[in-house]
């Protein structure tokens, strides 16, 4: 395969959505979900702590770069996966901000997005 047979299989709608966010706001209650993570991994293994970081770090990266990229679950909220550990970055898009609104761990099961987007 090309590189152009490569591009067209790119979903028309991540394309149409592509938007470079100026800055990604992570909102108290989305820190100290990260917060709590970190305390849990550092019980753990202390060295997890840092991989942690730098994978919120780079899924944090790529909202700000395309969120569009990202499915929406609940309303205006949307949904980036971390790849290595079991988590889940909750956000809003407005205009040129991304607000992070949770950071939780995917068997969660029920979360209060009234309580958590106001």
């Amino acid at each position: 395969m090309g590189r152009s047979s490569r591009r067209a299989s790119v979903p028309l709608f991540c394309v149409a959505r592509s938007l470079s966010v100026a800055r990604v706001n992570i909102r108290p209650s989305a820190e100290a979900d990260v917060d709590a993570a970190l305390a849990w991994y550092h019980e753990r293994d202390p060295r997890l702590v840092e991989r942690m970081i730098a994978e919120l770090d780079y899924v944090f990266e790529r909202i700000a770069s395309n969120p569009g990229q990202f499915p929406v679950v609940a309303g205006p909220i949307q949904r980036a996966l971390l790849h290595k550990f079991p988590y889940s970055v909750y956000f809003v898009v407005g205009g040129e901000l991304v607000a992070v609104v949770a950071v939780l761990h995917q068997r969660r099961k029920s979360i209060d997005w009234g309580r958590r987007n106001s």
